[in-house]
């Protein structure tokens, strides 16, 4: 029911959210359909790469001493929900006691289903990208983590983005601090049905498609035909590129290009014509979003935000491998110990 959103949903859904929350970013709205080509078809997007840092380093005057805020890691999740248009999830779950969610309530015709074999809708994270913004290391870091990572819970194995449905963020949050031995400050959560509000707010910006998208889903009104190339991407454009699925090599491909789009978002969203408007940005978003974060820490924090550009800039692949369960589906199992090792030495500020 939610296939064409599920497989590659999140990959981009996350990206959409970053620098929204914590640097926020284009001044103009986005407004029409969303889809053009760029001027710059042939260059793909400057400066902007997964396999590793950025051509850019730190200037020769960035202190880091004099760059107020300190190092944060934050958890881009992102999930299926779809509260505003199913009544069918489950209202023993946490979803009803939050102050942020506002459900449906369970019709009749619903509640007829429950005395047969009908069960609830369900929802997950289907995937994450966790950020470090690093002052010391004059670094920022992004790692994705896969919604269908397979992880030890109170009722044995089961995937990771399935706990966003019992716990809610806190819960995955948690989760991820176990599986990468960092210690996670902040969230930032967004549902399917957020994303157009979301990249409306963004606005535009160039971005690579990596491959031909062709898919038609008549019952969802749905019409993507996208070729290949670099285009100016929001909106209803954008939406169309979050609800393909048809990459060839799945989950693997959906982490590389979720990063890429983060990088290209994130040095339009810290361009320092912005760093001033952060506190109002913050509040024109903050509807269409679950998070943790507040205006006021990201102005305190404005200076060590607004240093991206001029900070290096990696990926970190999150240890592990991807395989078939007995249900057939695709999982991946993580190397815990070799994550936990990888990310060592960024627990250092906090051991100090």
């Amino acid at each position: 029911m939610l296939s064409a959103f599920r497989n590659f949903l999140v990959s981009f859904l996350i990206s959409l959210v970053i620098f929204s929350i914590f640097s926020y970013l284009t001044v103009s709205y986005a407004s029409g359909s969303m889809i053009s080509r760029s001027e710059n078809d042939q260059q793909g997007v400057a400066g902007e790469t997964s396999a590793g840092p950025e051509t850019t380093s730190p200037g020769e005057n960035d202190d880091p001493e004099k760059i107020n805020g300190s190092s944060f890691n934050v958890l881009l999740i992102g999930t299926d929900l779809q509260e505003s248009r199913f009544d069918d999830y489950d209202p023993s779950l946490w979803l009803w006691k939050s102050s942020f969610h506002r459900m449906l309530e369970v019709s009749e015709i619903t509640k007829k289903k429950q005395k047969g074999l009908f069960k609830y809708r369900t929802f997950e994270a289907d995937s994450m990208v966790l950020v470090r913004v690093d002052k010391e290391r004059q670094e920022f870091t992004f790692t994705y983590i896969p919604g269908n990572m397979i992880v030890l819970s109170d009722v044995g194995n089961v995937r990771l983005g399935s706990l966003y449905m019992t716990g809610g963020p806190d819960l995955l949050r948690h989760k991820v601090e176990a599986i990468t031995g960092l210690v996670i400050d902040y969230h930032v959560c967004v549902s399917v049905e957020k994303v157009v509000a979301v990249v409306n707010s963004i606005g535009i910006v160039d971005f690579d498609i990596p491959c031909d998208m062709n898919y038609t889903d008549e019952s969802q009104d749905l019409f993507i035909d996208i070729e290949k190339g670099t285009y100016r991407i929001s909106g209803t454009g954008a939406e169309k590129i979050l609800r393909y699925n048809g990459y060839t090599d799945g989950v693997n491909s959906r982490g590389s290009t979720t990063i890429k789009y983060i990088m290209t978002l994130a040095r339009k969203a810290t361009d320092i014509s912005n760093m001033t408007r952060i506190g109002t940005l913050f509040s024109q978003i903050s509807p269409y979003v679950e998070t943790n974060l507040t205006a006021d820490f990201l102005i305190k924090n404005a200076g060590l935000i607004f240093s991206y550009s001029t900070f290096r800039c990696y990926e970190f692949v999150y240890p592990g491998k991807y395989t078939v369960n007995e249900k057939e589906e695709k999982v991946f199992i993580p190397d815990i110990r070799a994550a936990i090792n990888q990310f060592y030495n960024y627990r250092i500020p906090y051991d100090a």
